[in-house]
């Protein structure tokens, strides 16, 4: 491979080397009708940059952890709040209604429970977030088998679709077998 220098113009344009006077960087707008100069000078407003796709893929990874941090904490209303009203869960407890109320619905069968998510991994592209986490719970039945007094410990995977903000919908692929063994569960082949 051959590397060949780049070309350089001969003199850089004047305004480049003409020193920054203090003032600038401020706009003086004229007072209307006088045909004077207003004493009072304002900023110049900068457009704000626009988000990049890698700013973007970083604030949703951060949702998605959030996410399961208000899981946690059983901030049901917080979760409502950046629940996308077209929110779907598939591999959770089925015929959840859709948005905010199908949170509601996610919560209202848990029942009593305390849980904690520990996030192993997170990984995203576009508007999907995956995330590789361990529960561990306690709670008085799961999918009513008594469960009081015993810790269920089971890994999950959730991928998200989130959208401006908004998480808009969850698959969920958690050891929920693992959960049943755990409570004394025994599967006996069919008679």
């Amino acid at each position: 491979m051959r590397l060949r220098a780049l070309r350089t113009p001969a003199a850089a344009p004047t305004h480049l080397n003409e020193p920054v006077r203090p003032r600038d960087h401020l706009r003086v707008p004229p007072t209307v009708g006088s045909g004077r100069v207003s004493p009072r000078a304002t900023p110049v407003r900068h457009a704000r940059p626009m988000a990049t796709a890698a700013d973007t893929v970083t604030a949703n990874k951060q949702l998605a952890v959030r996410w399961l941090e208000l899981i946690s904490a059983g901030a049901v209303d917080e979760l409502c709040a950046i629940t996308a009203a077209d929110w779907t869960m598939e591999g959770g407890p089925p015929d959840l209604p859709r948005g905010p109320a199908g949170i509601r619905a996610l919560f209202a069968t848990f029942g009593e429970i305390t849980q904690t998510w520990q996030v192993h991994d997170v990984i995203g592209e576009e508007d999907r977030v995956a995330v590789r986490a361990t529960n561990r719970c306690l709670q008085d039945s799961f999918l009513g088998v008594p469960a009081a007094g015993i810790e269920q410990v089971f890994t999950a995977t959730f991928v998200f679709q989130i959208l401006d903000g908004q998480v808009h919908r969850i698959w969920r692929n958690a050891a929920d077998l693992q959960r049943l063994l755990q409570l004394g569960v025994r599967i006996q082949p069919p008679a």
